[in-house]
């Protein structure tokens, strides 16, 4: 089993992607958005676990504090 962080998972494409790799996969889904609500709202609506961070892709800053 991989772990996987999907930047964006919770707009338009990225929750398709989020969607897809919960259903098809055993894979541990991280969701990395600026809207970590929506992203755990998501993970609800696919009853999975809620693995969420809050990322700004437009800040460096944050982007280097992710867990590896």
């Amino acid at each position: 089993m991989s772990r996987i962080l999907v930047l964006g998972g919770s707009g338009e494409m990225g929750s398709v992607a989020v969607a897809d790799l919960i259903e098809r996969t055993d894979h541990e889904v991280t969701i990395g958005d600026i809207r970590p609500d929506a992203a755990t709202t998501l993970l609800r609506r696919l009853d999975a676990p809620e693995r969420v961070v809050r990322v700004d892709v437009g800040c460096r800053c944050l982007l280097a504090l992710q867990p590896r």
